[in-house]
């Protein structure tokens, strides 16, 4: 049986996974960086190889841990090209991923992250998601029966937190 050095191959992390519906590049959604149920999300997950070997070739597959009767992976594939040793790349494109209208949620997603390079060393990276349903609150705050611009409104609940109005006395908050 041989050994190699802890360096001697590739050893590839994520560093996290950001995701997008700004009905660009294969997405649709409101753009307010909530996964929602009906959207299609692009995903980006970015790879580190923390060796100092290089890893030549890399190509990951996204696919779910489980079933889901709610999510559909629609870009299972994304290359990543060549990763020096030390260096990082979020690959050449997003993944793809449709959440059913009818998702229940919160609805939390399990991914399983399988990435492979030229030498046949395999890294696997399991993630999860969680996809909600969006709330919005909208108004227009007045005085007088006139728009109050920068005014604070406050909201408390399931989330909190504060929004100015603008000039014309509206505010909206996503949550």
């Amino acid at each position: 049986r041989s050994f190699l050095p802890p360096d001697a191959r590739p050893v590839l992390r994520s560093l996290g996974v950001a995701y997008d519906d700004d009905s660009a590049a294969g997405t649709s959604g409101n753009g307010n960086g909530t996964l929602n149920p009906g959207e299609t999300a692009g995903l980006t997950v970015t790879l580190r190889n923390i060796a100092t070997a290089p890893a030549a070739g890399v190509t990951a597959t996204l696919a779910l841990e489980g079933p889901d009767a709610f999510t559909t992976i629609v870009q299972d594939t994304v290359s990543y090209g060549d990763l020096a040793g030390k260096s990082q790349s979020a690959g050449g494109q997003q993944f793809l991923v449709r959440f059913s209208p009818a998702t229940p949620t919160p609805h939390t997603v399990r991914f399983v992250l399988t990435a492979r390079d030229a030498a046949g060393n395999t890294h696997v990276v399991r993630f999860q998601k969680k996809v909600h349903t969006t709330i919005r609150l909208a108004g227009v705050v007045t005085k007088d029966g006139a728009p109050l611009p920068g005014a604070q409104v406050s909201y408390f609940g399931s989330a909190f937190g504060q929004v100015l109005t603008g000039a014309d006395g509206r505010y909206l908050v996503d949550l």
